[in-house]
């Protein structure tokens, strides 16, 4: 491939290759020659299956998280009295007073059977009405007499009082009520003469699960870890019996499948469906990136531009599937956004076999049985010194990288929960029309399409941060890979500054602008570039080539770690910002992942150094 600028490509020894080579600065200075003549077309193939494998990943993650936690509407409770109770506690003086709301299903003249208790001694905090909320209606309905009913909580005495009122979840009780719009606990402080109103409504909106935070960020934990683990056996067999290629077809048909059993909407299928999404990724994921690899041979300078080309239709997918399941959901039902994301995948699915027939032959082929001596005594030689010393470059990269997917799959958990119950979606009037609403009423934007931010950003930046590093090295100032994470790390917990900012703004139940989630997700982003990209790079680089599949597997095993300990802490929001961590509230638990990163990457830099060493020049 010739220079577009003329100039002769750097020397690669002592640099990172992704932001040295021609074609990354191509990439940097805009689209000018199609890809294709600067690329292997196989590159393209590779691009779209998976864009559109991870149109279907994103799409039904966006749409899970909200599922799980969705509480049943009040039309779809059966006929009868169903009741959930309302905490009002007094944590300074560690008092709790209780209310409860009943609805009534085609039960007319339903009164509750006892009046509330007088309220307790040793509390300042007086709650007014003092009487249950009572509601009622017909099945099916969404109309319902007494849908809301307002608290007012004022602090009486001459001190300050911290506060904490929220829905009772009694063992995965069906809760039909939310307290300003939250299920999650609500904190503040409340002076002396201070009062706060609470507005406790019912939904009318179609529920999903109604489970807790910790019950759903448990399954998201182990769904999202297994999607991460399984890529190591699917590597394995490719590496030593199926090939890549086949692979990706079995992959890809199983996750298809997961993805239309979902549709059912009920719990056996919930979890069948997860279960073959699972089994599906661990087939398709660590073989679609290894055959990027492949593409290219050892020392072309190219490999690195194409795999952050390859990064950015990760992204691509990850853009639009959020948006457009999303859209479907709040149209159409839940079904039917799962059932988009099956869909998506049969497309990629399409797209690679009529690909892969044209650009990829020869590349993801089974291994041939040899009778050659030479060529099992390769296959079965020992490692060098080297390359065990590049082996251990990629696990203690690994290591770090748990502290950044840990921080940043937040994003899929706790910010997703921020984003639905405690930020402010209401359109302008003149965007109404991208979610179906006429321009005269309120109307909200689906909390999936917060996390459609991170990967437009993605796209959007990319090109910008390729001029940024090769600038870079044209200078005496480039970074390392490993250095280049240390910043990402460090980038990252700076990130989560805005959101411990945005937690304090709703602090005592207020719904705050999205700036903050914004703001937050393009420092994230910025981070992710410094790392991910290059991250899978350096893994094609430091690999043995027998072991190249198995160990791109073996790096996706740190974000099974991450996604496992992310989903558990996700769960873990509402206790946590129940008891502060050196911040009280929901900051708390943001600046968790604020220093966390950032002490990783500090230590990572100190560390850069002795890992050039070991990498041998290929870093």
């Amino acid at each position: 491939m010739s220079d577009p600028t003329n100039r002769p490509p750097h020397a690669v020894t002592q640099r990172d290759a992704a932001f040295n080579d021609p074609a990354m600065r191509a990439l940097a200075d805009g689209p000018g020659v199609p890809l294709e003549t600067r690329h292997p077309r196989g590159l393209a193939t590779l691009f779209m299956a998976e864009m559109w494998e991870r149109f279907s990943y994103y799409g039904m993650k966006a749409l899970l998280v909200l599922f799980l936690i969705a509480i049943v509407g009040a039309h779809q409770l059966p006929v009868g009295v169903h009741q959930t109770g309302i905490r009002f506690e007094d944590k300074t003086n560690k008092v709790t007073q209780t209310r409860q709301s009943y609805i009534a299903i085609d039960q007319p003249g339903f009164a509750p059977a006892t009046p509330t208790a007088a309220a307790p001694t040793g509390t300042t905090l007086e709650v007014t009405p003092a009487t249950d909320a009572v509601a009622t209606g017909t099945k099916g309905s969404k109309s319902f007499t007494g849908e809301t009913t307002t608290y007012t909580v004022k602090n009486t005495g001459d001190k300050d009082v911290e506060f904490n009122v929220g829905v009772i979840r009694e063992d995965e009780k069906p809760v039909f009520v939310k307290v300003e719009d939250t299920t999650s606990p609500i904190t503040g402080t409340l002076k002396p003469g201070q009062s706060r109103e609470f507005k406790v409504a019912l939904s009318t909106e179609d529920g999903g699960l109604g489970w807790t935070k910790a019950r759903s960020g448990n399954l998201l934990a182990w769904y999202s870890a297994l999607v991460y683990l399984l890529p190591i056996v699917g590597g394995y067999l490719a590496d030593r019996f199926l090939g890549a290629h086949r692979c990706l077809i079995i992959g890809g048909a199983i996750i298809a499948a997961g993805h239309f059993t979902l549709m059912a909407d009920t719990l056996p299928t919930l979890y069948a469906g997860l279960a073959m999404v699972i089994v599906g990724t661990g087939f398709f994921k660590s073989n679609v990136s290894a055959m990027v690899g492949k593409l290219y041979n050892d020392g072309d300078p190219r490999r690195d531009a194409g795999f952050t080309i390859f990064y950015m239709g990760i992204n691509l997918g990850a853009f639009i599937a959020p948006i457009a399941c999303g859209w479907l959901r709040v149209k159409y039902g839940w079904s039917v956004g799962f059932g988009a994301a099956g869909f998506g995948m049969v497309a990629g699915l399409i797209w690679y076999m009529i690909g892969s027939a044209k650009h990829l032959k020869g590349i993801g082929d089974p291994p041939k049985p040899s009778r050659d001596a030479d060529s099992n005594a390769a296959r079965n030689t020992p490692l060098t010194s080297e390359e065990r010393s590049r082996v251990a470059v990629i696990f203690i990269m690994a290591f770090f990288v748990i502290f950044f997917w840990t921080a940043f799959e937040q994003s899929a958990g706790s910010i997703a929960f921020f984003g639905e119950e405690r930020t402010d979606k209401v359109l302008p009037s003149w965007l109404n029309w991208t979610v179906g609403a006429a321009s005269n009423v309120p109307a909200e934007f689906p909390a999936e399409w917060f996390q459609s931010i991170n990967p437009l950003m993605i796209l959007m930046l990319a090109p910008v941060f390729a001029s940024l590093w090769v600038r870079l090295a044209r200078s005496s100032f480039s970074p390392s890979t490993p250095a280049k994470m240390a910043i990402g790390l460090i980038t990252l917990g700076a990130g989560f500054g805005f959101m411990v900012l945005g937690a304090q703004a709703a602090e005592g139940g207020s719904k705050v602008t999205p700036f903050w989630i914004i703001a937050a997700l393009f420092v994230h982003t910025c981070g992710e570039l410094c790392l991910s990209p290059v991250g899978l790079s350096l893994v094609s680089k430091l690999a043995p080539l027998k072991f190249a599949s198995m160990l791109m597997g073996t790096w996706f095993l740190a974000n099974f770690v991450a996604n496992f300990i992310a989903g558990q802490l996700s769960g873990q929001v509402d206790k946590i910002s129940e008891r502060g961590f050196i911040l009280p509230g929901q900051a708390g638990f943001f600046l968790i992942f604020m220093v966390a990163p950032i002490a990783a990457g500090v230590v990572l830099l100190v560390l850069v150094p002795k890992l050039k060493k070991m990498m041998h020049g290929r870093g």
